[in-house]
């Protein structure tokens, strides 16, 4: 299948962004073929990274850009699509948003490598800019080549927490009314990958090589500590090291990004166990656990079994999609293009 960086179900059909060229897709359960339902047909097929995450508020889907200039609206039932343009703020022209949350009608989305957060009505598709929590990150984030925020929100009542990329930093949001608090977490060299709460405490993963977090927000009591039996290798320390946090109801899973280590932590006793892995997502979604392999294969957990998929899906691509694509877009193929091989595009347009 395309590679995708998150996935939502609604009934037997899945809908993501495709990572690797410009294109909204979706697939049935049973019929396992990739349809395409959307490109930007302003940019090129190529296009990478357009859109990252999706969220869904009653039968009406959200596409939030990375390198697009637009979000993305869907309204399954119209099968229509819709488009609001992203506030240009100079110097800041890619990676827009990757941590977002759905609190009633509002969509709240953290800027990844884009200093704001916004707040969009979705029945309405009014868009409120706060760019004040960024001020003193701003000059650090210049300095470091990271992002400000990367996957994760926590919702707590009408408060979203999110884990800074760049700091030891966890920003609290109010939805209501733009009010935030900046809280200083663990050893000020850390640096965090994302958040998960359990109901209790707040989980914090590393981005790279520093340890991992517990806090609590209400006695503010936080807890650092490492991972028995989890090596960083030398070739590994400046890799990304986890794609984020995810609480499945059970457990704390830290899935690998870079690295082939996925930890899962119980938040009751502490006990972690590791799994060698890594994923391009991971994500817990109406009581299942989807984590998409790096081959393609995407992977459904029951919480707790790990290490035995509820399901394994395998998709398969129309083979006269991408062919189609270069075909309207008048692109010249060529051995190599866009790393294709010749033998490759004829297999796509051969019956």
């Amino acid at each position: 299948m395309f590679i995708a960086e998150d996935i939502i179900k609604v009934d037997n059909t899945y809908y993501f962004a495709a990572k690797d060229i410009n294109a909204i897709c979706s697939f049935d359960e049973d019929e396992k073929f990739i349809h395409i339902l959307y490109t930007d047909i302003s940019e090129s097929i190529w296009g990478f990274r357009r859109y990252g995450r999706v969220f869904r508020y009653e039968n009406i889907l959200i596409f939030t850009p990375l390198w697009a200039d637009t979000f993305l609206i869907y309204y399954i039932i119209e099968n229509r699509f819709e488009t609001i343009n992203v506030k240009k703020i100079d110097n800041y022209g890619f990676d827009y948003f990757f941590s977002g949350a759905v609190i009633g009608n509002r969509l709240i989305l953290a800027g990844c490598q884009y200093p704001a957060i916004v707040v969009i009505n979705i029945e309405t598709l009014k868009t409120e800019y706060y760019d004040k929590p960024f001020d003193e990150l701003l000059e650090i984030h210049r300095k470091n080549d990271d992002c400000f925020f990367r996957n994760d929100m926590v919702v707590i009542n009408n408060s979203v927490y999110i884990a800074s990329c760049i700091t030891n930093r966890v920003l609290e949001f109010s939805t209501d009314d733009g009010h935030y608090k900046w809280h200083e977490i663990g050893d000020i060299r850390n640096k965090y990958s994302g958040l998960a709460w359990d109901g209790e405490k707040i989980w914090l993963a590393p981005r790279r090589e520093t340890k991992f977090v517990s806090w609590n927000p209400n006695s503010n009591e936080i807890e650092e500590f490492e991972i028995q039996g989890m090596e960083v290798h030398d070739e590994d320390k400046d890799k990304c090291s986890f794609l984020g946090v995810v609480y499945d109801g059970k457990n704390i899973i830290c899935p690998g990004m870079q690295i082939d280590n996925t930890v899962i932590i119980d938040p009751k006793t502490c006990k972690t166990k590791l799994i060698s892995k890594s994923y391009i997502f991971y994500t817990h979604k109406d009581g299942l656990n989807y984590a998409l392999r790096k081959d393609g294969i995407l992977e459904v957990f029951v919480p707790g079994e790990y290490d035995r998929p509820k399901k394994i899906i395998e998709t398969q691509n129309d083979n006269t999609i991408i062919a189609t694509l270069i075909h309207e877009s008048g692109e010249k193929i060529f051995e190599g293009y866009k790393g294709i091989q010749l033998k490759d595009f004829v297999d796509m347009v051969s019956i």
